[in-house]
């Protein structure tokens, strides 16, 4: 949840400076149990669609937020339906990505979905079930702090773009 919430606290920051509009999309819920006013049992109604979507200057972007306590990336974590709706989204010109936290190594990158898919595709040939954090340090853009952001994600896109 920490990923998400400095995720959330930039987009709140972008918004501000007019930079983005990018939303939290949650999956729905449905409540089959309740005590004392609090939900106590329930379930998702539909796979969840990317965690993020929204506009960045212009450019349509969805994206997924993930951690990782792992020194590789484990493709379990980011299940069919996403990797279905993030390659959906470049289709249609926008901009998809993977936001990956490397908990031990205290780094979070940017992977777009093109070099995200490429890295799929060699683990299937290797038979490898986790992209290598090398790897991901190759193909994707370190996010740094930005002006009063902690995790500025949307320089890290725009570098990412070009």
């Amino acid at each position: 949840m920490t990923l998400q919430f400095y995720i959330d606290e930039a987009n709140a920051m972008y918004e501000r400076r007019d930079q983005a509009k990018v939303v939290r999309q949650h999956p729905e819920v449905k409540v089959t149990g309740m005590k004392n006013k609090k939900v106590t049992d329930g379930f998702y109604k539909a796979k969840g669609a990317p965690d993020y979507i929204g506009l960045a200057g212009h450019i349509p972007v969805c994206f997924d937020a993930k951690e990782t306590k792992e020194k590789s990336f484990p493709l379990e974590n980011v299940h069919h339906h996403q990797i279905k709706d993030l390659k959906q989204w470049e289709e249609q010109g926008g901009f998809s990505f993977l936001i990956i936290r490397f908990v031990s190594q205290r780094e979070t990158y940017l992977l777009p979905f093109k070099a995200f898919n490429r890295c799929i595709e060699e683990c299937q040939t290797k038979g490898i079930k986790s992209i290598p954090y090398q790897i991901i340090q190759e193909r994707g853009k370190l996010i740094t702090a930005g002006s009063n952001i902690t995790l500025d994600w949307l320089t890290a896109a725009w570098e990412a773009r070009e």
